[in-house]
């Protein structure tokens, strides 16, 4: 490797490094504090958590970008650190509001109580944040990636934390045209119809495009059936039956395809 080149390299990372550095530290601190449980409302650490592995996120991806400038190649070192943090961001954030796809609100609304304090705002504000630097990191890899799998797998996931970030038992006020919390729930809500579709559609893509697993058609299905109860929840009658009518069209087919795929391993014995 090129003395020079290494210099430059180093050089100009310096500061995203040390700020690297930094963000580890305090969140292996924090995780240790987590688990003795000497911290009152973890809750909201988790919220913070998350945070930091997004600046993680976008660090690496920043030092990938000098590495690719410099040394005209990928490090995929710092991409894997960088998929690493976002894992980390959605578990954190699964901790508080679970990772439940398809469900009444009732059954993870208790993490959401304990988190009141965060403003809609403020929650969409994260969605916002992880969408970003989750495309980001998307980029970073390519099309062709071998790691697209495990982009498709972070989208439905951030798709479900998404939905789950929203108290729903709060949604009809701060949806109300006169409400301060309009702009934000309005557009939270928004983005989670797109982001639960698009996992749909990227999990219906990957069974007929490569894996013909029929868990991953399920997958699929799963998260038009969230999509539908939110269509139900809020009221919106059109998007509702047009789901519903999708559902029924991806599950006769996903049961069609699953006793020819039975027929034809029975054939092989």
């Amino acid at each position: 490797m090129d003395n020079a080149k290494q210099a430059e390299y180093t050089e100009k990372t310096a500061s995203l490094n040390s700020s690297v550095e930094q963000l580890l530290k305090d969140a292996q601190d924090v995780d240790v504090a987590l688990k003795q449980g000497t911290i009152p409302e973890p809750e909201f650490m988790k919220i913070k958590l998350s945070i930091s592995m997004l600046t993680l996120v976008s660090n690496y991806l920043a030092m990938n970008q000098i590495s690719l400038s410099i040394f005209r190649k990928v490090n995929e070192n710092l991409l894997n650190e960088a998929r690493k943090s976002m894992h980390r961001c959605l578990v954190y954030l699964e901790d508080v509001v679970t990772n439940i796809v398809d469900a009444p609100f009732s059954d993870y609304a208790e993490g959401l109580a304990k988190i009141e304090a965060v403003s809609p705002l403020q929650r969409y504000s994260l969605v916002e944040k992880i969408g970003q630097q989750l495309n980001n990191l998307k980029e970073a890899y390519g099309k062709n990636s071998k790691w697209a799998n495990a982009i498709l797998e972070f989208e439905g996931r951030y798709a479900v934390v998404a939905k789950n970030l929203i108290n729903l038992r709060d949604y009809f006020v701060n949806s109300d045209f006169e409400s301060p919390h309009y702009e934000p729930t309005v557009r939270h809500i928004r983005k989670v119809r797109e982001l639960l579709e698009q996992a749909a559609d990227g999990y219906r893509k990957k069974y007929e495009l490569s894996t013909k697993a029929i868990d991953d058609f399920q997958k699929g299905i799963n998260y038009l059936s969230a999509l539908k109860r939110l269509d139900i929840f809020t009221g919106d009658q059109d998007s509702a039956v047009t789901n519903k009518k999708k559902i029924e069209t991806w599950t006769a087919k996903m049961k069609a395809d699953a006793e020819k795929q039975k027929l034809e391993q029975a054939a092989k014995r």
